[in-house]
This record gives C-alpha cells, structure tokens and sequence, in this order.
C-alpha cells in the first residue's frame, strides 16, 4: 500500500514506521506529512504527541474530514540539523464539499524531537470542482488526475 502522504513509497517504510512508533521524524517535513496520515486515520494519540500544546478534546470529537492529497509548498530549515523549521502545505480534504486547508506550520525540537508549534491556517474552497476532466491534473496541486486525487 503505498502512503497516504503522497510519497511513493511503501505505508510501512513512510510514515508507517512513525505512526507504529519504530521511527522518529527526522525532520519537518517527515511531520507533516505523518501527521497528515494520522489526521486521516483519526490518529489522535500521534497528533497529541507530536505537537507543544495539548490537544483540545473538541478536535478528538469531531468528524474526521476525508484528507484526499498533500503537497508540500516550501521548507525552510526543518532538517536533522536544526531546532526551529516552517513548513507551508496544502491538503485537499472532503467534507460536505471539497475543501483546501493551506498551512504555515512553525515547528521546534524538543528533546531532539520535532514538534508542532502554531501554524498560519486558511480554509477554502478547492477550485474548479467539477469542471475539471477526470483526465486532468488536479487542481489542489498534488500533481495527480483528477479521477486519482479529487476527483474520486
């Protein structure tokens, strides 16, 4: 199965191995993206340990959107080397309609260990919604047709 992160790699050689706690990230990106595959699974337990601030229990309460894509806009610092990063992404995500969550995520390293620190969020509207052919790329960006990414 390959990662819902949008690598192309293996579920369990990507952000598998972080989920089921054999790994760490090792940097934000590797967050980020696990993250994302952990709000898609409703894996809260990873979204609490991997961020500052505890989790409010509303977002434990909440429905689950369908998290569909991911694309990682720009990183700046973030690597094995550093102890602050900010990464700005987007996911595509369904609920009622299809929706794009834009973020700049702020991380630090605590204890060697990246976590979520705040993040610069924007909810919209995914654009082009139905007018895009199934054959096209999608238009959240993830560089995938339609009829493999939104378009499902």
């Amino acid at each position: 199965m390959t990662c819902e992160c949008g690598n192309k790699l293996e579920f369990r050689d990507c952000c598998g191995r972080f989920l089921d706690g054999s790994a760490t990230p090792q940097t934000c990106e590797e967050l980020v993206r696990a993250r994302f595959v952990a709000f898609g699974l409703g894996n809260f337990d990873f979204i609490a340990a991997t961020q500052l601030e505890p989790l409010p229990p509303e977002v434990r309460e909440r429905r689950v959107p369908e998290w569909e894509s991911l694309e990682i806009v720009s990183t700046q610092q973030g690597t094995v080397d550093d102890e602050t990063g900010v990464v700005e992404f987007v996911a595509c995500y369904r609920a009622e309609t299809r929706r794009l969550h834009e973020e700049t995520s702020r991380f630090v390293k605590v204890d060697g260990e990246w976590r979520y620190q705040d993040g610069d969020i924007q909810d919209l509207p995914a654009p082009g919604i139905g007018k895009t052919g199934r054959n096209q790329a999608c238009p959240c960006g993830s560089g995938r047709k339609y009829k493999r990414c939104c378009g499902v």
